[in-house]
C-alpha cells in the first residue's frame, strides 16, 4: 500500500506539516533517559547504552519483523521551493541497494 492511500484511509484530512505530534488529540510521549547530567553525556557511556537499549526494547515490542514502516522526515525547503536531496538516510544506512530502494 502507497503512503498516501494508507494515509487517507487511516487519518483523513492529516496534513503532513510541523508539528505532527500536534496534530493529534492524544499524544504518547516514552521518556527514555532518566537522571540526566551533564557528566554522562559521552559516546558509548552507560547512560547513553541505557537510553538505547530503552529505545530499542521499545520499538521490538510495538513492531513485528513483517510490519510495513512509514518513516516520515521533515525537511526544510526554507520557503525557496526548491527540493533538496535530504541525506538523513544515506548517513546511517551503507548498503546502497537498500537507500536505493527508499522512496524519498
Amino acid at each position: 500500500m502507497l503512503l498516501n492511500d494508507f494515509m487517507n484511509e487511516n487519518f483523513p484530512n492529516l496534513e503532513f506539516r510541523p508539528p505532527l505530534f500536534y496534530s493529534w488529540e492524544i499524544g504518547i510521549r516514552f521518556e527514555l533517559g532518566v537522571d540526566y547530567d551533564r557528566d554522562y553525556d559521552y559516546e558509548n557511556s552507560p547512560y547513553l547504552q541505557g537510553v538505547y537499549k530503552r529505545a530499542i526494547t521499545l520499538f521490538k515490542s510495538l513492531h513485528s519483523h513483517n510490519d510495513d514502516m512509514y518513516i516520515v522526515v521533515d525537511v526544510n525547503d526554507y520557503a525557496d521551493g526548491y527540493k533538496y536531496k535530504s541525506k538523513t538516510f544515506s548517513r546511517y544506512i551503507k548498503e546502497k541497494s537498500v537507500l536505493y530502494g527508499l522512496n524519498q
